[in-house]
């Protein structure tokens, strides 16, 4: 019998470790298991060739250069911009690829993805706090609720915070595979 994945949620992987991490990744629920599938960063090299674009712009400010100020403001929103959105559409197309493969196929991906057995869960602690989203002074900023998430075996307890609107999809699956783990903190 076919392993059947139930839900896909985007989260991010809260590493509690001697460096504190945060790290973007896909929850794969089955019916057997939770997947982590890390997500890839953004190349270094687009994000020094972004830099240098910036520095560029800024070097032809303090010359008095407009071209190469415009140039390098030009190309350094442009390269921003571009990046971004090719970011985008890769993660969109990787995740895509990922959702048509088995979870022993995914697991084999990359040796940063793992998993996490229903049967191992002793605990799952949902934990809401209120978060203000990076604003400007022009616009005001509203309170937003996001949800951390611990599922704590006897072994490990993995961490992840999770959006509004996924939660719940996240709760119902697990209290149907996992009955009676959830405690729900309300600070």
């Amino acid at each position: 019998m076919e392993e059947e994945k139930l839900g896909i949620l985007n989260a991010r992987h809260l590493i509690l470790s001697e460096h504190d991490a945060i790290k973007p990744c896909t929850l794969f629920l089955t019916d057997n298991r939770i997947i982590v599938v890390a997500s890839d960063g953004i190349n270094q090299w687009i994000v020094v060739t972004v830099i240098v674009t910036f520095i560029a712009s800024f070097m032809g400010l303090i010359l008095r250069n407009v071209i190469l100020f415009l140039g390098g403001l030009g190309a350094g929103i442009m390269a921003v911009l571009l990046t971004s959105l090719i970011y985008f559409v890769i993660r969109k197309r990787k995740i895509g690829k990922i959702k048509r493969l088995s979870p022993e196929r995914i697991l084999e991906m990359n040796e940063k993805n793992f998993e996490i057995r229903y049967t191992k869960i002793v605990k799952v602690v949902v934990r809401t706090f209120k978060t203000y989203p990076r604003g400007n002074y022009l616009f005001p900023s509203f309170q937003e609720h996001r949800h951390k998430i611990d599922f704590v075996t006897h072994e490990e307890k993995y961490s992840f915070i999770l959006d509004r609107g996924k939660l719940q999809q996240c709760l119902n699956l697990i209290q149907q595979f996992v009955p009676g783990t959830i405690e729900i903190d309300q600070a």
